[in-house]
């Protein structure tokens, strides 16, 4: 039985992680370049034989203005379904730059550097028991060329600030118009801001623009043996890096 992680971001190493713990050989195939994680991200549960069953604090969620404002920030439209109202009060909460940092260390020798593209996963899929994609499907998505798939994003600003004062493990939400930022966090003493994806330059130190995925209806390679995972993997909103852990989890049961 043999393993092929595609991507070395929180989601794949988190899979190489469900994948070490039932001693299933595995192989990460990516650049090998630690990822950025910007703005207001964190594990929302413990993960077994990688950390503390206790939180590495209690994160607040605030709120500002409405959820049905904070939609047309973010989204243009008012009607979408949002996370404002998904957490509420506090939350435990773990480091994930300091989990990654860890995990990056441990997997670090079963990173196998490479550019992915469709050639190597049609090889992978012909060599491979099972293949776990993290990584962006625009990146080897066959029909590129002739735009018949679609890949809708949601671009935005992330700066290395926050634009109101703010406690330490708070996460704010704004819906308020007046307000040309959309979250503002403060987590582990790492501060962010994010804001719509627009040219309009704000004070303070811009880090990154991000195009947040939405949704794709690629299904290049999706093979019996090819899965995706993860935010980017799936390209959908919502998800969070622990539900790729899980997803990576029943798919290696399965197989055992």
């Amino acid at each position: 039985m043999t393993i092929a992680i595609l991507g070395c971001g929180p989601a794949g190493l988190l899979a190489a992680h469900a994948a070490q713990q039932r001693d299933i050989p595995y192989i990460v195939y990516s650049i090998r370049e630690p990822s950025k994680i910007h703005g207001a991200q964190f594990l929302h549960e413990d993960i077994p034989g990688l950390t503390p069953e206790e939180p590495d604090g209690m994160v607040t969620f605030e709120f500002r203005g409405t959820k049905e404002g904070y939609a047309k920030k973010v989204y243009g439209d008012s009607s979408i379904d949002v996370s404002w109202d998904r957490y509420s009060g506090e939350v435990p909460a773990w480091d994930l730059r300091t989990l990654y940092d860890a995990m990056w260390r441990t997997h670090y020798d079963n990173i196998f550097d490479v550019e992915i593209r469709g050639e190597f996963i049609q090889k992978l899929l012909r060599d491979e028991d099972l293949i776990l994609s993290t990584i962006n499907p625009l990146g080897y998505c066959q029909h590129q060329d002739d735009l018949s798939h679609t890949f809708s994003v949601q671009p935005i600003q992330v700066y290395q600030t926050s634009f109101i004062e703010i406690d330490d493990n708070t996460v704010v939400y704004s819906g308020d118009p007046a307000d040309t930022w959309m979250r503002c966090s403060r987590l582990f003493d790492d501060l962010s801001a994010e804001c719509p994806g627009g040219s309009v330059m704000l004070p303070g130190e811009r880090i990154a623009r991000v195009n947040k995925p939405l949704f794709t209806d690629c299904d290049c390679y999706m093979e019996e043996n090819f899965h995706r995972l993860g935010r980017y993997g799936e390209f959908k909103r919502g998800l969070l890096v622990n539900d790729a852990f899980h997803k990576a989890e029943g798919l290696l049961d399965e197989m055992l």
